[in-house]
């Protein structure tokens, strides 16, 4: 999914969505947003998985040696999402 919305307090009513497809083995995919750093719903749920930008520094045997958030993408912890177990 590719659409958010600011984090808001009864957005926890709407996590049952994700939630049941989770439970029939469906992921849900969010963009964790272009908002520099804030959190927005529904990449905040912990029914979904947040995928933001990032780069990779590889060395020359194609083994990760440092990564770096792009600067505009969204991200931390929920104002109003308990943290997955």
């Amino acid at each position: 999914m590719s659409w958010e919305s600011s984090e808001f307090s009864s957005e926890t009513t709407y996590d049952q969505t994700f939630s049941s497809a989770l439970s029939s083995g469906i992921v849900c995919f969010a963009s964790s947003g272009d908002k520099g750093g804030q959190i927005v719903y529904p990449s905040s749920s912990p029914y979904v998985a947040s995928v933001g930008g990032t780069t990779l520094n590889l060395n020359s045997a194609g083994a990760v040696t440092s990564e770096t958030g792009w600067s505009d993408s969204g991200g931390g912890p929920s104002a109003f999402e308990k943290e997955p177990s």
